[in-house]
Order: C-alpha cells, then structure tokens, then sequence
C-alpha cells in the first residue's frame, strides 16, 4: 500500500449523494483521550490478533475538542472520506485464509482508521471560525495556526438531528460489528471493525457547546476503529475530476497485479449473487434474506434506485485492494430480512438484484476503461457486461439470458423453488 503518494498532496475524490460531500485526504492533527473500558465494544478479531487490541484504550477526537478535556497527546492522521481519519504508520497484515476469505494464504495489509474523528471546519454547516474562536475563548485554550483545517463537529441535515456530523452513531457502530462478524464468517471481504467506543458524557458536553444549536441525542455518539486495506473506492473511478491513472496507483504499483484484478473482482462479486441464493429461506409464510450493502434505504425508497448517474449504496462503500473488493460501513445491511410474502421478497430481490448488476457492472466497466484508457468506451462496457452474464451462468444458481431491453435472471434457490427476474436495461449504467 503506497501511502506516501496521499502523503505528498491532497487527492479530491469525487462522489456525493445530492452533492452535499466531496471526498478527500489531508493531513490532520487530533487528540487522543483515554477512556474508560465499560465504554468499549471490543471485535471478535481482537481475540485472533490480540495486538490489535492495543489501539482499543482511546479515542481520537478533534484538537479543538480534546483541548477542552485536558488531552494533550497528539496524533497525526490523514483526513480521509468525510469523518473518518488513517493513522497510515499503524499497519497490520492478514492471511486472506486464517479469515475464512481464500481457500489459499493470501496476505493483505491493513491500516487502521476511525470513523467519527470529526470533520473539516471549512465544511462544516452550522458553525463557522467566529463560533470556535467563543468556544476557545470561553475555554482559555489556544487558538490553531489554521483554523480551518481544524476539525470540529457539526449539526447537519443528512445525517439527522441525533448526531452531529463528523460524529458516529452508536446502533451503525454496533450494527457494523454484528453485521461484519456475521457476513465475514461467511465469507465475504470486509474492512473489519476492531472496536466501538463510546463517547462519555463530558465530552458530549463539550461537543454541545461548541455547537450550541446542535440538537442531539445523549449516549448516542460514538467512534469506530477499523482496518482499511485500500484508501481506493469503486465510486471514485465514476468522477471525471479524478486522475485515474493515480487510483490505480494507490492500489498497486504492479501493472500485472492490475490487470489481473477484474478476475478477483469477479469472483467476490459472485459471492454477492450467490449468498442471495444460499441466504433465503421460508419459515412458516415469512421469507427470510441476508443483504450486504446500503439496502435499508432502497427497500424504504425504492425510487432512489433509478435514474442515478453515480452510486451510493454498494459502491461507494466497495473498496478496491489488490487481493480483491472489500465492503466496509456494514450498518445499512440486512440479516435475516423479513419479507411476508412471496410477492414482497421478489421486489426486494429485485431491487437487490438490480442493485449488484447495476453497481458491480459499473464498477468493471469504470475499471476496465482506466485500465485501458486507450479503448473504446462502449466496446469495453459490451465486453465486461458479456463478462459478467458469463460469470454468473457459470454459477449453480444463476441462469442468465440477455435481451434488447433486459436482462432476465432464473434464481435457484437453495431452500426455495427457483424465481424469474427481469432487469430493465434503462435502469443499468452506461458509459458517456
């Protein structure tokens, strides 16, 4: 993994949902504090790597913030997709195999990042350098060189009235845990969550009044430690203000590592398809299904799913890493899912099923175009769609047929008799 490359500048990379957030990396400096065991939420692969456990005493937290509670030891990181920061200096590496993610020893390395570490001051949305500098003053604490690069939380319209942004929330921090332990343990490639920590109470005091018209629920603050193994996502490719060339780059130096990656993305992809297949059952009338992405909005809006010029609920949560795709931010999946009807589960596997095809499609296509900038747009998405529908005949599950206007999709269930599905094509990507 090539830190030094978003080390040497800032990389703005590009996709947003409504365009509210740009994503980038930065240098940053926060405050570590330590905190008290009974607010912690340890993994389950502490217990496998029980070195890991030793950045699970702290939590890391804005300067501005940490000042206010007396911390004085620093920590330096990389601003990183919002609200989360990379300490790069901190790694880790794993066999692929001892996860249950290869049938053979497969390494990759990991570098530890937190969610809600705050977010920028410059994009913040309801306070501005006047608010932080009555914070500070009120405090007696020491003004920054550069306020604006300070980070800060921050009430904000998308991520709700219960927790400021740059903050995390407690049930998504514990879902993420459950949820990655589960579909780890079935195999699929996560960023694993090491640990959860609480926020105390007197640092939610202090967050309080840094905003003072921040409305948000107490106890419900908290941060998320995990390991990242790529600082590249799949929705980044979609952006023309990106360099894609230094995407590929972050990934691996290696062109023959390159090349060869649409075939390992295939292979996890398939695992997205094919869980669907294992995961269903029927008990009793109720059907019962597991699904691995941002799931939870499309089934409660189902409109949100079409007519999308960039992704939002797998992609952008799909990182690329030279041993494969790796899904992390697990709290918008689903498991056991309740669908009451036959009719209830085919629409939602519709609606999953368009999801995959839609965003994994895209995701090849968007790399394969980098990889061979050189080619034609269209005839590399022709070839990686043929590519895909070849893929998934090749599975026991799946039988594919494409049409003018769709692509229609026989699921053999493992537990229930099998179910047609038609995926209309004006509702999948295609390239500009």
């Amino acid at each position: 993994m090539n830190v030094s490359l978003i080390e040497k500048k800032v990389l703005r990379l590009g996709v947003s949902h409504r365009n509210i957030h740009r994503y980038e990396r930065a240098k940053a400096s926060v405050l570590s504090v330590p905190v008290n065991s009974s607010l912690i939420r340890r993994s389950e692969l502490i217990k496998k790597y029980p070195e890991l456990d030793k950045h699970n005493s702290t939590y890391l937290t804005p300067r501005i913030i940490g000042q206010a509670l007396e911390s004085k030891e620093t920590v330096e990181g990389i601003y990183y997709n919002g609200r989360t920061l990379v300490l790069p200096e901190e790694k880790v590496t794993l066999n692929l195999k001892e996860l249950g993610w290869s049938d053979k020893e497969v390494f990759q390395d990991f570098v530890l990042e937190t969610k809600g570490s705050g977010i920028k001051l410059r994009r913040a949305e309801s306070i501005n350098a006047s608010d932080v500098l009555n914070f500070l003053n009120n405090h007696k604490l020491q003004v920054p060189s550069d306020l604006s690069n300070e980070l800060v939380f921050s009430r904000n319209q998308y991520i709700g009235f219960d927790i400021p942004e740059g903050a995390h929330h407690i049930y998504g921090a514990n879902h993420s845990l459950s949820a990655g332990r589960y579909f780890s343990d079935a195999g699929f490639k996560i960023a694993p969550s090491l640990c959860l920590i609480k926020y105390p109470k007197k640092t939610q005091h202090v967050i309080g009044e840094l905003d003072k018209e921040s409305i948000f629920l107490e106890d419900l603050l908290a941060q998320e430690k995990r390991l990242m193994p790529s600082f590249v996502r799949a929705a980044y490719f979609e952006w023309e203000e990106n360099k894609p060339a230094e995407l590929l780059k972050l990934i691996s130096s290696d062109t023959s590592v390159l090349k060869n990656l649409p075939e390992i993305f295939l292979d996890d992809i398939m695992k997205y398809f094919e869980y669907l297949a294992l995961s269903t059952q029927k008990r009793k009338r109720t059907y019962y299904s597991d699904y691995l992405a941002n799931i939870d909005r499309v089934f409660d809006n189902p409109e949100m799913m079409f007519g999308k010029d960039h992704s939002w609920f797998l992609n952008k949560d799909m990182v690329l890493a030279q041993t494969g795709l790796y899904f992390v931010d697990l709290e918008g999946s689903l498991v056991d899912h309740e669908a009451k009807s036959l009719k209830e589960m085919k629409r939602q596997h519709e609606l999953y099923l368009l999801l995959l095809f839609k965003d994994f499609s895209r995701l090849l296509t968007q790399y394969n175009i980098t990889l061979q900038d050189k080619r034609n747009p269209v005839l590399v998405e022709e070839e990686t769609r043929h590519q895909f529908i070849d893929k998934l005949n090749k599975s026991e599950f799946y039988e594919v047929k494409e049409k003018d206007s769709s692509i229609d999709l026989l699921v053999k269930y493992q537990e229930i008799k099998p179910e047609k599905y038609s995926l209309d094509k004006k509702n999948l990507p295609t390239v500009n």
